[in-house]
């Protein structure tokens, strides 16, 4: 008796227990916290997501959210596409999982601005800032290419007819750019046309057979070589495909 009576207690224990974890999951605070949770990250702003996590700490969600608003500020770095921006991330989540990322993408934008300068020293600065860069070896090669390079001899100033000539000379070249460019365009037109011109006439040539208006072909002689009910289905079908070949493709 003592036996079932324990049995029946535990078994009164578990089921409330149970019970007591199910209402707490589906409780009004956890629904709340995860829509709250969801509209936070689909906004993709930082300051919201930071709102997020000050409202509803300790919930679990917060934790979530920390990993999401990272990612929304590494996305706002990288529409500023700048170095100081991105530093700015680095330095306010050093220990963000988008850290890497965030390391990649500053990297990769120092390289964009030192190679537009392509200079001496902005390729030191960037290899002194960035040892430990992937971007190094395209820096080296830059660099390298930079000092290889034969400087410009100089010539002596122009006169004022040599400068006037040269101009001459380069409008000219210009225009004949642009003519060479209109002829290509008229041609292709022209091709076009023609093309067009002779698409109505198979269309039309399509349709005269479905109607049966064509009665006869001319043979080599000249001469007119009536169609049978059969040659006007073979004409038709040649006449089918030679206007998809032609004017579908």
């Amino acid at each position: 008796m003592k036996i079932l009576l324990g049995w029946y207690l535990f078994i009164c224990f578990f089921m409330c227990s149970f019970s007591a974890i199910a209402v707490n999951e589906q409780s009004p605070v956890k629904v709340q916290a995860k829509q709250a949770f969801r509209n936070a990250v689909d906004s993709n702003s930082v300051e919201v997501i930071n709102t997020f996590i000050k409202e509803y700490k300790y919930t679990g969600w917060e934790l979530k959210a920390v990993y999401y608003r990272d990612k929304a500020a590494l996305d706002a770095a990288k529409r500023s596409a700048t170095v100081e921006s991105l530093n700015v991330f680095l330095k306010s989540y050093p220990h963000s999982d988008w850290y890497n990322q965030g390391v990649y993408y500053r990297d990769k934008s120092a390289y964009g601005v030192a190679k537009m300068l392509n200079t001496l020293p902005g390729y030191d600065e960037f290899l002194k800032k960035y040892p430990s860069s992937r971007w190094n070896k395209n820096v080296v090669a830059l660099r390298k290419k930079l000092l290889t390079k034969k400087p410009k001899k100089h010539s002596l100033p122009l006169t004022p007819q040599q400068r006037t000539i040269n101009a001459l000379n380069i409008y000219a070249e210009i225009e004949a750019k642009k003519k060479k460019k209109e002829k290509i365009k008229a041609k292709q037109e022209k091709k076009k046309l023609a093309k067009k011109r002779q698409c109505y006439k198979l269309k039309d040539k399509l349709r005269r057979y479905s109607e049966r208006k064509i009665w006869y072909n001319l043979d080599e002689k000249g001469e007119r070589a009536y169609l049978t009910q059969e040659d006007v289905v073979k004409a038709k079908k040649r006449a089918s495909l030679k206007y998809q070949e032609k004017c579908l493709t």
